[in-house]
């Protein structure tokens, strides 16, 4: 197998493995039951689990620090994304149509939760892993020089 099927192929394994963690299959079953029973709760009384509202819920995670809760939602966010930018980079993908691609998918993911009571459509969330996305590619950049 050719060096770029190794890297695709560990790409495609790594975007599975991502998109199940943020739908929570991959973890405590608890943790997904207990979260759906509460969104669809919630969604009975009028409330949806969005938040539309730019850094609403990054202030409040900074405000909160260092709580453990806080810098596992900020940092997390980042860390887990970061080869989403990383990989197209030694797949010869331009920065443009890596971060297209990272938008397209961080958003299936956000809209998949929505949907699905999986988690909560969170824009601050998607500008988290977004960064995450960005800082990767930067990273892989500088690695192929």
């Amino acid at each position: 197998m050719k060096n770029k099927e190794r890297i695709k192929t560990i790409y495609i394994i790594y975007l599975v493995l991502l998109f199940l963690f943020a739908m929570k299959i991959i973890g405590s079953p608890n943790v997904l039951k207990n979260m759906r029973i509460s969104i669809k709760a919630n969604r009975d009384i009028g409330l949806y689990n969005l938040n539309l509202i730019p850094f609403k819920t990054i202030i409040s995670f900074i405000k909160e620090l260092p709580s453990i809760y806080s810098i596992r939602n900020i940092f997390g966010n980042i860390i887990l994304f970061i080869p989403l930018g990383f990989f197209p980079v030694f797949l010869d993908k331009s920065f443009k149509n890596t971060l297209l691609f990272s938008t397209i998918f961080i958003l299936l993911i956000e809209i998949t939760q929505l949907i699905f009571y999986f988690g909560y459509f969170d824009i601050d969330d998607f500008i988290l892993n977004l960064l995450g996305s960005i800082v990767g590619y930067l990273i892989a950049k500088s690695l192929k020089k």
